[in-house]
């Protein structure tokens, strides 16, 4: 983007020599030529100052697109992340805590059998 402003401040340079030789071949010409000269020195300007408005609003224009690209980006980065951390939430922490829970069972399901076992015994004993 730099180098389109670049450019356009260097064909102010170039403006500025066509306006000096303009100058020059206007103190030796006739009044046709004068004329000829100030219309297309004229045109030149004014060709110059439109395509540096037009390079100055697509300059702008491609920086709020940049910006948008980068807000968008962040978004999708974000949203990854969130991704990221559901995925590890649903296939990680999830078969660990299962196998947590499975073995809690299974300590209360033995400690459930050694107590019906155990008053079962006890219930035994009092009819003997």
């Amino acid at each position: 983007m730099q180098g389109l402003q670049l450019k356009l401040s260097d064909c102010l340079t170039l403006q500025d020599s066509l306006n000096s030789v303009s100058a020059e071949l206007t103190a030796v010409s006739d009044a046709a030529t004068v004329h000829q000269f100030t219309t297309d020195l004229d045109n030149v300007s004014s060709r110059h100052a439109s395509t540096s408005a037009e390079v100055d609003a697509n300059i702008e224009r491609l920086q709020n697109i940049l910006k948008s690209w980068n807000n968008v980006r962040a978004d999708m980065e974000s949203c990854s992340l969130s991704l990221t951390d559901a995925r590890q939430l649903l296939t990680d922490a999830l078969p660990q805590h299962q196998q947590d829970l499975q073995l809690q069972s299974d300590k209360l399901q033995v400690v459930t059998d050694a107590t019906i076992y155990s008053v079962s015994l006890k219930i035994m004993g009092a009819y003997y």
